[in-house]
């Protein structure tokens, strides 16, 4: 089969493109590259032609601009050019100077893209690509989304050539007289790609002269179970994971439930840099006690009676304390809180809300002082006649770590009035005496 009649046959495939179907090339100069622009033409398919300069092999990398430049403009090309300093960027976002080239490139792909008319931008990932990606993600610990290696389509990031192997790219080039640069660092061993290419895969195929072929496979197969696994999880998630903007949290009673509970965790936590060994302490914290904590580039996981809590962290700065200095007013941050007018306890008509509290006028002093609960605490509950320590109230309701350091007090003087959504104090409630009453509401986030 010719190479470009197995490019077609992937295309269509995959429904990569439609005939005659405007595309973006990423053209670095290389073989790859060259021979993908040469046969999208030769398919019939219209190209512009995009290059990155990522400065990084000086002279070099202009050079290969120019080059890049000269082959589009002699065929008539669309050509879009973008020089970056990629060492710098990298060092500012403390990242690997691959991960920034990629970044920086695919920036750079999205920005053209946004000029139309192309929609889509095709790169020049190969099977050995492939097979690379595969052996690298193995070498640092993956999950099956690593062993699929490349996937056809990521977004507007179309893989024409990946059923090709970099031999039969290089046959095409030859026999087709096509230019294209030699990049030096392509044979730096130091480099763990270069490493892998060549001097992983030769052994491999020592020991199977057909291993990129069958690796190949493997990586379609892959594809097959990470969709399983992806639709299994769907319906995992729809049932017993909530998500919104400050947390997600996850049923440990799902958990317990499900034969692949190791597998999902993993495919929910991993993504947020939680490594093996907190992922199994955290399947053994299924049946211990809550309050256990796990710390991750930027995230936590609190275990709580009844889910594993992911959040940011450490939170976002929040304000500490709010005054409320008189009756009708109202303030949203740090949590949502209004003080209604003082009225005479005939006029008012109750609403038994966890949200309202109803709190007896004459016993209050304003300003009011809405601040984080402290570890010492302590209010008398309403319907109780003795003091509780708040950290003890809160273990009564059995609250999440996450919420307890949520929570907030409303005082009057040095007295807690009411613990806002929970409780207010039998020293301020309501009773026979009452000649005027504050209402106060909480509006939860």
């Amino acid at each position: 089969m010719s190479l470009p009649y197995k490019i077609q046959a992937y295309i269509e495939q995959h429904r990569l493109l439609k005939p005659g179907e405007h595309v973006l090339v990423g053209v670095s100069g290389g073989a790859d590259s060259m021979v993908l622009l040469h046969i999208l033409q030769q398919l019939g398919f219209a190209c512009s032609v995009a290059h990155m300069n990522f400065q990084l092999r000086g002279e070099a990398s202009s050079q290969e601009a120019d080059f890049v430049e000269a082959y589009a403009k002699a065929h008539g090309l669309p050509f879009y050019v973008k020089c970056v300093d990629t060492k710098a960027m990298a060092k500012e976002q403390g990242i690997s100077i691959e991960m920034a080239a990629r970044d920086l490139r695919y920036a750079f792909f999205s920005d053209v893209l946004k000029k139309g008319p192309a929609v889509n931008v095709a790169v020049g990932h190969h099977k050995n690509d492939l097979v690379e990606t595969q052996l690298l993600n193995m070498a640092r610990g993956t999950g099956v989304r690593g062993l699929v290696g490349i996937k056809p389509q990521n977004g507007v990031v179309i893989r024409p050539m990946l059923s090709a192997s970099r031999s039969e790219i290089m046959e095409f080039a030859d026999a087709h007289h096509l230019p294209y640069c030699t990049d030096a660092s392509n044979a730096d061993t130091q480099i763990k790609r270069n490493f892998i290419r060549h001097k992983v895969l030769p052994l491999m195929e020592n020991l199977n002269p057909s291993f990129l072929h069958t690796s190949y496979q493997n990586a379609l197969r892959m594809q097959q179970v990470q969709q399983l696994i992806e639709s299994s999880l769907a319906a995992f998630v729809q049932k017993h994971v909530q998500a919104s903007a400050k947390s997600t949290e996850i049923s440990l009673a799902g958990l317990l439930a499900c034969p692949t509970a190791d597998l999902f965790l993993f495919e929910l936590l991993h993504p947020f840099g939680f490594n093996e060994r907190q992922l199994g302490e955290m399947l053994l914290a299924l049946d211990s006690i809550p309050g256990k904590q796990w710390h991750a580039n930027g995230h936590r996981v609190v275990r709580t009676h009844t889910h594993f809590i992911v959040q940011p962290w450490p939170p976002q700065a929040l304000q500490e304390e709010q005054w409320f200095y008189r009756e009708g007013e109202e303030h949203t941050s740090p949590i949502h809180l209004r003080i209604g007018k003082m009225q005479q306890k005939k006029d008012v008509t109750f609403n038994f809300d966890v949200n309202r509290a109803y709190v007896d006028g004459d016993k209050i002093t304003f300003p009011l002082q809405l601040r984080k609960w402290e570890k010492g605490d302590w209010f008398v509950p309403l319907g109780m006649k003795g003091r509780k320590k708040l950290s003890d109230f809160f273990i009564d309701l059995k609250l999440s770590l996450p919420e307890k350091e949520a929570m907030y007090v409303l005082m009057s003087g040095n007295a807690i009035i009411w613990i806002p959504g929970y409780r207010t104090d039998e020293r301020y409630k309501i009773d026979d005496t009452t000649a005027k009453v504050l209402c106060i509401e909480y509006h939860p986030a």
